[in-house]
């Protein structure tokens, strides 16, 4: 079994496993953060991420002590960072941080989602060799394979089925949420079919 490596074990210390994926967020909090041991931030800021695969005695041979008392000063950086208003300061500064990497995460995907959109509508115009009306399968449409389930499950196994449905009877059905409802419609656009409109009938 491989051993955790410096900086997973600042994240175990601390318990900030939500922010595992911000460790340049972490250092560059740390380095601006004030400590009032400036030899104990500097030798944690080498053990834990400049060179986060380096043992106690790498750093006691940089800073010429003993393994044992740079072990001393790395347990005295994590008491320092968990003072609450040290510890509450890097929380509020990573919660900002995760949200904009998860805004970023979601703006791909959208990206990524128009692109399949796109070349979906290419493959509707192009193919020629396979007809596809409300009386089709859905298995012809290129829905995600949760949607796909989703709509197995529901019992509908032809577009006529689908296009018979309105907005808010798909969100009825066990597992179908708005992203999925945004996938159907978006879908059924490239074949110029339309969910039942509200209050129509089916």
């Amino acid at each position: 079994m491989s051993k955790k490596n410096n900086f997973n074990k600042f994240i175990d210390a601390l318990s900030l496993h939500k922010y595992k994926t911000c460790e340049h967020e972490i250092y560059k909090f740390l380095v601006k953060c004030e400590y009032p041991d400036l030899i104990v931030k500097a030798m944690a800021m080498d053990y834990y991420f400049i060179s986060p695969d380096c043992s106690l005695r790498d750093v006691a041979k940089t800073y010429g002590v003993s393994a044992e008392r740079v072990r001393q000063l790395i347990y005295k950086f994590i008491s320092l960072t968990m003072k609450p208003s040290r510890y509450d300061y890097l929380i509020s500064h990573l919660d900002i941080e995760y949200k904009r990497l998860i805004d970023e995460r979601d703006n791909l995907q959208s990206r990524l989602n128009a692109v399949i959109m796109e070349l979906r509508q290419y493959r509707a115009i192009t193919d020629k060799d396979e007809k596809i009306d409300s009386n089709s399968s859905i298995d012809k449409l290129e829905f995600s394979v949760r949607t796909q389930k989703v709509l197995e499950s529901a019992g509908i196994e032809t577009i006529q089925q689908l296009i018979e449905l309105q907005e808010l009877e798909l969100l009825q059905m066990r597992n179908c949420g708005r992203k999925s409802v945004s996938e159907i419609k978006d879908v059924l656009k490239t074949i110029g079919l339309e969910l039942l409109p509200q209050g129509g009938e089916g």
